[in-house]
């Protein structure tokens, strides 16, 4: 009766670990979805004319500019204009903030476990 009733135990809770298993990956699922369903995203031809948003600018009557409204100014670049040591300089940057000495640094979950210090390290 001992045996039968730790092999009913030992069953249930394998129930409930595979259960428990099945609702994280479902919710993992929901949360990793694409967003862009539905007409939600927007098409080729927006995205290919996009401008951002430039600072509103103050002018005097002679159209020269007296002010900028904006704490930032932003200027489109396409990306085939940026310079290859500017995107170099970029990466490097970023390896130096996350610890390149600890893994990759576009794989987290390799540099945690190859250094747990980067794990807790916010690179963004």
């Amino acid at each position: 009766m001992e045996r039968a009733e730790l092999r009913r135990r030992i069953l249930h809770g394998a129930w409930i670990g595979a259960l428990a298993t099945a609702a994280c990956l479902l919710i993992a699922l929901a949360l990793l979805w694409p967003r862009c369903q539905g007409g939600a995203c927007p098409s080729v031809q927006a995205l290919e004319t996009y401008r951002p948003p430039q600072a509103s600018e103050v002018l005097d009557r002679d159209g020269r500019l007296v002010a900028r409204l904006a704490p930032e100014q932003r200027i489109f670049v396409p990306i085939n204009a940026i310079p290859p040591r500017v995107t170099g300089a970029f990466v490097a940057g970023r390896r130096a903030r996350c610890g390149a000495s600890c893994g990759s640094w576009c794989s987290p979950a390799r540099s945690s476990r190859s250094c747990p210090r980067t794990a807790s390290s916010s690179c963004t």
